[in-house]
């Protein structure tokens, strides 16, 4: 209850988003969520019509994060300033440089939603990865904690038994 209520402040969402985006063991996992969602979403919306800035608008309230949602809003910015995705998207740290590059390759071959589309296929196969390795990494810890349990349950059922013994 306390945490629903911290969350739904507008400080407790900003510092819970940033936790996701800084915490050692998820980051890297939910930063490369974050991307794909930006560029899947991004493609998507260029590929069907829709104008930059607009689309970049859409994009900032679908993130789910709000930092990343004003790092979008500051590229809009720039865009809107005259600047090129590329350029702005490489001033914003949240972006690593190959959405960057990956963008200015779009914007000079004419093909900028199929760059996102590839960009977001790339970032989702990394999540799956990172998935993959977490699950791997979980599994013997969980095996150990299922024995631990059983083993738990063991002793309370034989211990009052070999007391029974003992009085015997």
């Amino acid at each position: 209850f306390l945490l629903k209520r911290i969350l739904s402040t507008g400080r407790g969402a900003f510092i819970y988003d940033w936790l996701l985006l800084e915490l050692p063991l998820f980051n890297a996992l939910y930063k490369k969520v974050i991307l794909a969602r930006f560029c899947r979403t991004l493609g998507t919306l260029l590929g069907s019509g829709v104008n930059l800035l607009l689309s970049l608008q859409f994009v900032e309230r679908i993130l789910g994060n709000r930092i990343a949602g004003a790092a979008v809003r500051r590229v809009a910015g720039g865009i809107a300033e005259g600047r090129a995705l590329a350029e702005a998207l490489a001033l914003e740290d949240l972006f690593p440089s190959m959405v960057a590059e990956m963008a200015g390759v779009g914007e000079e071959t004419g093909k900028l939603d199929e760059m996102l589309i590839r960009s977001a296929d790339y970032y989702e196969e990394e999540v799956s990865c990172i998935i993959e390795r977490l699950g791997s990494m979980l599994e013997p810890i969980l095996i150990l904690a299922m024995a631990g349990i059983v083993g738990l349950i063991a002793l309370s059922v034989l211990l009052p038994v070999f007391d029974i013994y003992r009085m015997i």
